[in-house]
């Protein structure tokens, strides 16, 4: 499944299209998805690398034994307080699970932004 990104001239955001089938070229004029300006132009795409929950934590190490760099990824607070609460046989909060999911995907910014930490 294809994903192109285009960059608004409106407003300057990037926004994505998926589509199900390969298109012979890429689509023209696609609305922006933030201010659904049709004054876009294609970008090129930025390049991920996919790991593993597993092999996030293999790298971590040990939430009982963190290294230096632990911390650094904001997984692993949400590893941490997961571990912490099944130990003390807490149940999770929904919230904060939501708020833990959206760290592991990287969204950090959105938990900080409904909170007005930005």
């Amino acid at each position: 499944m294809p994903i192109y990104e285009y960059t608004c001239a409106e407003c300057g955001r990037r926004s994505s299209a998926f589509f199900k089938v390969m298109p012979e070229e890429p689509p023209a004029d696609q609305a922006c998805a933030h201010c659904g300006s049709t004054k876009t132009e294609k970008a090129v795409s930025r390049v991920a690398y996919v790991r593993s929950v597993q092999s996030r934590h293999e790298a971590s190490g040990d939430p009982d034994a963190p290294g230096y760099d632990y911390w650094r990824d904001p997984s692993n607070i949400g590893r941490w307080a997961e571990k912490r609460m099944d130990e003390a046989g807490i149940e999770m909060p929904d919230r904060v699970r939501e708020m833990i999911g959206q760290a592991r995907e990287g969204e950090v910014d959105k938990i900080l932004d409904k909170r007005g930490l930005d």
